[in-house]
């Protein structure tokens, strides 16, 4: 029979054996090598880059895509309404729309809305219930007006490279008829501007 230091001794060297028998096991288990172990599976860039809740992955064009979309709404206006002059154009609806004016040749003026990229018609034209004297104003302004709706918004993106045109009007101011526009430069700030309707100078351009 083993004496007492023997069996001290024995315990001794099996235990540091034991201890590491366990340690495997639990790291078995850890890894998923054990049976029915759960796997964590990488998180791949395009899940990290995902919008969170409540976030549109939609945004309004800029730059020349705008312009674009812009002239294209113009010229469908056009075609809906044979013989008018564009007056007016307005991003409305969060952007889903533009809404555009035109007047005829007898200062009636319609409006109607076109879809964001310019090219459906979403509703309308329905005409103004103008009298006399809203026509003959009207007229004067599209007479007075030099360059068009085309022209005028070349004119205001040259003033901010790189903006898209939110809004886009023609008016009178002191007696003078000009083209309005609000355009958002590339920071994201509103521009005012107005050009004179006549020869396309520059006549103020601010941010509020």
């Amino acid at each position: 029979m083993p004496s007492t230091a023997s069996r001290t001794g024995w315990l001794r060297g099996a235990l540091p054996v034991a201890l590491a028998g366990a340690v495997a096991l639990a790291l078995a288990g850890c890894t998923g090598e054990g049976q029915g172990a759960p796997q964590i599976l990488p998180t791949s860039p395009a899940q990290s880059a995902s919008p969170g809740p409540g976030t549109s992955s939609s945004a309004p064009p800029a730059g020349s895509e705008s312009q674009e979309a812009l002239l294209s709404a113009g010229e469908r206006a056009l075609t809906e309404v044979p013989d008018s002059t564009v007056t007016a154009i307005d991003s409305e609806r969060n952007g889903t729309v533009w809404e555009v004016h035109v007047v005829t040749s007898d200062g009636t003026e319609y409006e109607m809305d076109i879809s964001a990229d310019g090219s459906e018609l979403v509703s309308g034209p329905t005409a103004d219930a103008d009298d006399a004297e809203d026509k003959a104003e009207h007229l004067n302004q599209v007479n007075a007006a030099a360059i068009d709706y085309r022209e005028a918004a070349k004119r205001m993106l040259a003033a901010v490279p790189g903006g898209r045109i939110t809004e886009l009007e023609l008016d009178s101011e002191h007696g003078k008829t000009v083209w309005e526009a609000d355009v958002i430069d590339k920071s994201g700030a509103k521009h005012s501007i107005q050009i004179d309707a006549g020869d396309g100078s520059v006549l103020r351009d601010s941010t509020p």
